[in-house]
């Protein structure tokens, strides 16, 4: 493939070329060094989180992975008495929330905890998938995204994530 293009240069240029190709740093990267404090199973659960994206799985690695904050963000969904912490929701939040329910969905039709990212909250998902009907489901990721949209609009952040929490809560 470089031979036509290489044919096409003048001497001088085709010197120039080689030179450059000369001075080239061949960089080999190899995997992280094993001192990571992931086992397994998270390095295999942040993958699915992050969709294949090395800055979302950066910056999922510190906040949402832990399978303890996002069992904690679905209780506080159920808490009818606090809201407080709704004013606190990150982008990162909102995207497991969207994820949360596609997998609920996906896993009330399916029964495979393989067909699900969040496949380390099993007994969460079998809990939601009885409670809620495919119409709720389809209405709170509805309501996730509608935030999302509000959100990307700059609309009031808090008014925003209260209406997400009263929304997805009254349904």
């Amino acid at each position: 493939m470089t031979r036509p293009l290489l044919s096409s240069l003048s001497p001088r240029d085709t010197r120039s070329l080689m030179v450059t190709m000369a001075r080239l740093n061949i960089n080999k990267f190899s995997p992280s060094p094993s001192s990571s404090p992931l086992k397994g199973e998270d390095i295999h659960l942040l993958a699915r989180l992050a969709q294949g994206s090395i800055e979302r799985a950066l910056s999922l690695a510190d906040s949402l992975l832990s399978p303890q904050k996002r069992k904690k963000l679905l209780q506080d969904l159920e808490n009818p008495y606090s809201l407080e912490w709704a004013q606190n929701l990150t982008e990162e939040d909102l995207n497991f929330l969207k994820t949360w329910y596609r997998d609920v969905h996906v896993y009330k039709a399916s029964k495979k905890i393989d067909d699900v990212v969040n496949f380390d909250l099993e007994e969460l998902l079998l809990d939601q998938s009885q409670k809620l009907s495919t119409d709720a489901l389809i209405r709170k990721q509805e309501i996730v995204m509608e935030a999302e949209n509000r959100l990307e609009s700059n609309a009031n952040r808090e008014l925003t994530c209260e209406w997400l929490v009263l929304g997805l809560r009254n349904i």
